[in-house]
């Protein structure tokens, strides 16, 4: 008798499971479809489109100038690579607003090794100099000097005494490039090298502040220089011939960095709008 009671009274454990299962089915069906939902943030989507169309700007513009460095890298390799024109042909291309820049150029004159400038550098590996002869008597009818780049000497041969097999003397004929001074850029335009001229030791390449110290006039040399190729001389140091013709062209890496950080905006803000539903 006790046995039936016990097999017809109904399993209280078993029917609130089954209620729970029933409970926890009604509300994923219920909420099936719509677990997300996408939200409208006013101020969000303003922001995101002013990121987007800056990112994409700057974008585009790195790609601009990839074109123009490319066109830059092509002249400058026909120009280094040309034949030689005379300083009078080149200062008059330059007066009307060409690009000379890395142009082969031929002068003759005499050196004045007295008034040399050393402006520091490297050369590789190696730390050293740059040897900045003014080059005069060069019978160009304003009868400037030209301060010519004669390439680099280690620390150890900065005294004229240690390389006077370099110093050539006469009438020499120097073949180069012509070079523009260089503006200052990076790190250096806000600490700045302080030159020390009673030193000989100068940090920019500027024949201006060379002939304001070293003939107490600065108008007496060209603004311009020239890097020599060497041939005036077979001695070891100053090492000529040592311009990089080299320029930097990231602007497609550069590129590809802004537009993808613009893809990256969006799908920030794709994910930002989509929200669980209540």
């Amino acid at each position: 008798m006790g046995d039936k009671n016990k097999l017809d009274k109904p399993d209280d454990t078993n029917q609130s499971r089954t209620h729970q299962d029933r409970t926890h089915q009604d509300i994923k069906a219920a909420t099936k479809g719509r677990r997300y939902r996408f939200h409208f943030y006013p101020i969000a989507f303003v922001f995101t489109v002013l990121g987007v169309l800056i990112l994409l700007a700057l974008g585009t513009w790195q790609v601009q100038r990839r074109a123009w460095k490319l066109d830059l890298i092509e002249a400058v390799e026909l120009r280094s690579t040309g034949v030689p024109k005379n300083v009078g042909e080149l200062n008059a291309l330059r007066e009307k607003g060409a690009d000379v820049r890395y142009s082969v150029v031929q002068v003759s004159g005499e050196y004045d090794h007295a008034r040399e400038a050393h402006v520091f550098g490297t050369l590789g590996p190696t730390a050293g100099y740059y040897i900045f002869t003014p080059l005069i008597n060069t019978n160009k009818a304003d009868d400037k000097l030209i301060y010519i780049n004669r390439g680099f000497v280690p620390q150890d041969f900065k005294a004229v005494d240690s390389r006077l097999d370099g110093q050539v003397t006469g009438r020499v004929n120097v073949t180069g490039l012509l070079r523009e001074v260089e503006p200052v850029k990076g790190m250096a335009k806000f600490f700045p090298l302080t030159p020390q001229p009673t030193k000989n030791i100068w940090y920019s390449r500027t024949p201006k502040k060379f002939a304001d110290y070293q003939f107490g006039d600065s108008t007496k040399t060209l603004s311009w220089y020239i890097d020599s190729h060497g041939n005036e001389s077979t001695a070891l140091y100053p090492r000529g011939n040592v311009t990089k013709v080299d320029f930097n062209n990231r602007h497609l890496e550069y590129a590809l960095t802004w537009y993808g950080l613009a893809l990256t905006l969006m799908g920030v803000w794709v994910a930002y709008s989509f929200r669980k539903a209540p």
